[in-house]
This record gives C-alpha cells, structure tokens and sequence, in this order.
C-alpha cells in the first residue's frame, strides 16, 4: 500500500511534467469547439461544470489534477467513431472496447461489436487479420 509520503512525491513529479501553457491549450480548445466546455467536456471524458471551474479560474491552477491536464492533451487526438459518428478520446475508444461481453447492458452490444473491428482498436490490431479473412 502506498504511504501518504509515496502519493505526495508522486503527485508532485506529475506536475513538474505538466505543460507551462496548458491553460493556453484548455482556452484555444473552448474557443474551437462549436459547443464550446460542453463540446471539449464531451472529448475529454469530464463534466462540462470541472471545465467551466477551471477555464474561469475558480479552481486554481496549482489544484487543477494532472490527469484532467493529461485528458485535455489526450482529447487533441480524439477522432470520429466511425460507428456513432461522434468525436471520441482514444481513452473512451480504448475502454469500449476492451469491456468482456458480459458487462454490457443490451444498449451497448451494438456499439461493442462495432469497436471489436474498428480499425482504431490496437486490440484488434494487434490480433491480425481474422479466420475468415485468410480463408477467403
């Protein structure tokens, strides 16, 4: 188990690592959004009331988490889900798809067997080509 002592060292080394102008970025990816926090919320993965606190300043910038600074440079990556049509982190692509059959609620089975042969599932990817593929 880590020590308090092992989390705070940790978590210092994170944001020694974070960007100087990421407040730059989080502010250019508002302003490019058409749907503005709530669009860059959506890529990110977060809710649109943590981005709107700290685009305004209300949570400082010394306690802004690393992983949300780590999710906003993620979130300049995201692409369009090729089965949904809406842009996605690669983060949220890469849990879709790796969730077991058995955890999914019949809503999401459409969309998991979609992401099982997507072409941005390095899990898929990584397997090869399929059975039926080298037999044709």
């Amino acid at each position: 188990m880590a020590t308090r002592i092992d989390v705070t060292r940790r978590l210092d080394q994170a944001r020694a690592a974070i960007p100087p102008d990421w407040r730059a970025v989080l502010e250019r990816e508002i302003s490019a959004d058409p749907r503005g926090k709530l669009g860059l919320a959506e890529r990110m993965g977060v809710s649109r009331v943590y981005v709107s606190r700290v685009a305004t300043g209300h949570i400082p910038p010394e306690q802004v988490s690393p992983r949300f600074i780590a999710r906003l440079y993620e979130s300049l990556e995201a692409y369009i889900c090729p089965h949904t049509g809406q842009t996605i982190a690669p983060s949220l692509c890469r849990q879709t798809a790796a969730r077991t059959y058995e955890s999914l609620t019949f809503a999401e089975v459409d969309q998991w067997r979609a992401c099982q042969s997507c072409r941005h599932n390095r899990l898929a990817a990584l397997a090869g080509p399929s059975e039926s593929s080298q037999e044709s």
